[in-house]
């Protein structure tokens, strides 16, 4: 019921300016997904018809996994987020997008000099999976 891409990805799969919130709705309506996850460098973007927390919370923990592996170059248990990171307030609006859907966007913490990059758009799934099939368990959002 649901699907997560690289930004580049979602605009392949529809008009090639769009904006990330019309691109993901876009694919979602076209292909019948319930909620179509988008990364890029700096933001991660859910758009749904269900709970906003719900989706922050996988948003996050897709971020906190991606960004670990980026600033230690490998997969690890370790999910400290780098001292040098940065996160950016230019990021795609979250708010509602009409007929139901909502997007939901929040920043991910940026390496200017990550150790690795290869993996990071499949981590950042991986802690996608990783949230959902946690569900509620996982902590509250502050």
């Amino acid at each position: 019921d649901s699907v997560g891409m690289s930004l580049s990805e979602a605009r392949m799969l529809t008009a090639a300016e769009a904006p990330p919130a019309e691109a993901a709705r876009t694919v979602a309506e076209r292909f019948g997904y319930a909620t179509v996850f988008v990364h890029a460098d700096d933001w991660a973007l859910a758009v749904h018809r269900g709970a906003a927390d719900a989706r922050i919370r996988d948003l996050m923990t897709g971020n906190l996994l991606a960004s670990a592996r980026a600033f230690l170059g490998r997969p690890s248990p370790d999910l400290a987020i780098a001292p040098e990171a940065t996160f950016s307030a230019d990021i795609p609006a979250s708010g509602p997008l009409g007929d139901g859907w909502t997007a939901d966007c929040v920043p991910s913490p940026y390496l200017k000099r990550p150790r690795a990059t290869v993996g990071l758009g499949d981590t950042f799934v991986a802690g996608l999976m990783l949230a959902a099939g946690v569900g509620p368990e996982l902590a509250p959002l502050p």
